[in-house]
Formats: structure tokens, sequence, C-alpha cells
């Protein structure tokens, strides 16, 4: 959450490229890069949602990397997720996301 900080996310994307090309090619698994960046957690709510609407996933992984930020600040953004992120995420994967027999809700 925040200004985007451009310089970072290509670093990033280059650690993101530099994971799917180890290996043998048709044996690796593909690390595809979503980035949502937005000071504003309806944003990030809403980007992750139609991520997960139009790929039609039944599950969300998120993962929290950022080169060069500090210990406290991936604390601060794992909070903000949290507090101000998944209430949202949560609702509005609750209406578009189908459930399936046995699976856990959203809520």
């Amino acid at each position: 959450m925040g200004e985007p900080d451009h310089r970072r996310l290509h670093a990033l994307e280059s650690s993101v490229q530099a994971a799917n090309a180890i290996g043998v090619p048709e044996e690796q698994p593909h690390y595809a890069a979503e980035y949502i960046a937005s000071p504003d957690p309806g944003t990030v709510a809403a980007g992750i949602a139609d991520t997960v609407q139009t790929s039609g996933a039944s599950a969300v992984n998120v993962k929290f990397y950022y080169p060069g930020v500090s210990d406290r600040q991936m604390r601060e953004q794992l909070v903000a997720f949290g507090q101000q992120v998944l209430p949202e995420l949560r609702g509005t994967l609750a209406q578009v996301v189908p459930t399936r027999p046995g699976a856990r809700s959203v809520t």
C-alpha cells in the first residue's frame, strides 16, 4: 500500500524473471507477477478481486516482498493489509467466487 516505487517494482520484476529462468523450462513452475500498488485500500482489494475473478482462481496467495524495504516497513504493510484490505476483499470475494463443497469460507 502506498505510492508505487517504480525502481523497487523493477527490482521485483527482475527477481521474478530470474526465478522463471532456473532449471529445465518444461519442469519449472511459472511465477506470474501481478502487482497492485496503490495508496487506496479499496483499489488494492478491487485489483486482487478482479485478478481472482478473471483468472477463475478459487484461492488467493498474497506474497509480501519488496526489495529494499525494512522489516518495520514490511510489518506496517502487513498490518495495513490485514486491517484495511482484507475486510473489503473478503466481502467482494464472497459475492463473486463460487464456493465448492467442503471449501472454507472467505469470510
